[in-house]
Parts: C-alpha cells; structure tokens; sequence
C-alpha cells in the first residue's frame, strides 16, 4: 500500500500507524479503491479491548487524525456528482468497520461533509486547531504582523538568553516532557514514550522531522521542539519545556523557528496541541488561524 499513499495527509500515512500502534498488524483500515487500483477513499483505526470483552476502535498514541479521508475530485466536476460520490465512498468505508461497542474517529482537515455519518448513527462534534498561513506569507515580516506584542517581547527576551541547536537527542526531549508533567501533578507514565520512541525512529528514516533545542550557556536545555511533515504541513507535535526555566521565552523562540522553517519549505504550520486550555492562549498570541475538523463518536459513551 505504500506506493499508493502520497496524498495522504502525515498522520494517515500507513508507517505511522505502524509506529503509533507497534506493529502493522495492530492496526486496521477500510479503503476503497478506483477500477485502477489508485485509493479513492480511506479510513484506518486502531481496535482495542476494555475488560477483556468491550470493544473499541479509536486512534493510537500521539495521532491527530484517522479518518474517513476522501480524494478530492476532479476539479471539473459538477457539485452534485461530487456529493453523490462522496455519500457512497463514505457507505463503503462504513460497511468495511467491524462493530465495536464504542467507535472514535478524527477527520482530517479535508474532510466537510459528516452527513452521512450523522444518519448512519454517529455524534459529531466541531473541534478546532490553529494553524499559520506560512506557505502564502511571503516574508518573515509578514507573519511577525500577526503577532501579539507579548510573543515579539519574548522572542526578543530569548534571543538574549539562549541558542537554538538542532536535533536534539530522544532522551532529552523526554526528560522534559517528564519534568512537565511532574510540574502539573500528572503521572509522567501517561505520556507514551515508547509510541515516541517509533516514532521518532520512523519519521527520521523518511526525513519526515525536524527538531531544535534551545540550550543557554550554562548548557541547561530550556526547551525542545519536535515538528514533523507531509507535503503540504509541517505540525509542531512536541514541543517541551523545562518547567524551572520557563520565563525564558524559549518555547516561543522554538516555534518561531519551526514556523520560519515552514515557511521557507512552503509548509503550512500546525500547531499541535490548540484545544488544551493554557496552551491554546499560548498559541493564539502568534495570530494563527481556526482550523475545524470533526470528532466523529458512537455508540457508548452517547448512551
């Protein structure tokens, strides 16, 4: 199936399903395909147990989207032809799930239409991500426009205080992520370092990630930023911070390289993380844009 994936969006592509799940055989998918075999229609999940009999198919670790994904159409073609079609991919892919006690999904950007899911018996809810229009913005002074004079200040502030260096191991960024978490009071276990671990292995075979870290010159690590990508996106998924150095505006000075880096490889840039609250305000202060997608659910939970 490898050969047939270029369109899909990152967090679609079958290697990291691979990665996120384990294994490929941790993971399944329906699909729908042309008379030439090209996928017209797409939807992986990943079934899991409860208590031994319960049933669930949801998304795996550190995994922003599933599905359904459909190929766009051609751009000729006429508005009620594409909703046809559109309605029976969607029948096609739904006829392929199992049944599961309790079924989650996140579609990804492209996806608009959550009709025929909605009749077929599934709740969905409008969720949002912030994104930054790099791949239009011509120069760097374009985007900084956007921002708030906070996020200048802390750019400013970091500069003085730290440097960016690239690739930065696994261990620190995890160590970071633990520290924060500490910090919350949450249970550091909770983050699944392993599914990171794969990858991270993964997305460094594909040259699908890049990372920096922001290191003062007491060779303390502030912060680190782990971005990977597709063709059309580069998605900030792991940003961390040291919770003792936090002031420093590191993080911002992280992202606002990240975002530089879209922009010169003419990438939209995702912020990942948007609807956490406290992080959301963080981002918001770089002026992105609402991005919508759907939160697809059924069975128990909605009873």
């Amino acid at each position: 199936m490898e050969s047939s994936v270029a369109n899909l969006p990152l967090y679609l592509q079958p290697w990291w399903w691979d990665a996120a799940t384990g294994a490929p055989d941790q993971w399944q998918a329906a699909e729908v395909r042309d008379h030439t075999g090209q996928l017209q229609a797409y939807w992986p999940y990943y079934p899991q147990r409860r208590l031994g009999f319960i049933k669930l198919h949801s998304l795996p670790p550190l995994t922003m989207h599933s599905g359904p994904w459909l190929r766009s159409p051609l751009p000729e073609a006429k508005p009620a032809k594409v909703l046809s079609r559109n309605w029976k991919l969607i029948d096609a892919l739904l006829q392929q799930l199992p049944k599961a006690h309790y079924q989650r999904a996140k579609a990804p950007y492209s996806f608009q239409n959550g009709m025929a899911l909605q009749r077929a018996g599934w709740q969905q809810t409008v969720k949002y991500s912030y994104q930054l229009p790099t791949k239009q913005l011509a120069t760097t002074e374009e985007i900084q426009m956007r921002f708030a004079p906070h996020v200048r200040q802390q750019l400013k502030k970091a500069s003085s205080m730290v440097v960016l260096e690239p690739n930065p191991t696994i261990d620190i960024q995890l160590d970071l992520i633990h520290k924060a978490f500490k910090a919350r009071g949450a249970k550091s276990s909770k983050f699944p370092d392993a599914a990171f671990n794969r990858l991270y292995q993964a997305a460094g075979e594909r040259a699908a990630a890049v990372s920096w870290q922001a290191v003062d010159d007491k060779d303390r690590v502030h912060a680190t930023l782990w971005m990977a990508y597709d063709e059309q996106t580069a998605y900030a998924i792991l940003p961390a911070a040291d919770p003792e150095l936090r002031t420093s505006g590191a993080m911002s000075l992280l992202l606002w390289q990240g975002i530089r880096w879209a922009q010169q490889e003419s990438l939209v840039f995702d912020f990942e993380g948007s609807a956490i609250p406290g992080v959301e305000e963080f981002y918001r202060g770089f002026g992105p844009d609402p991005i919508p997608y759907y939160l697809f659910q059924k069975g128990l939970a909605w009873r």
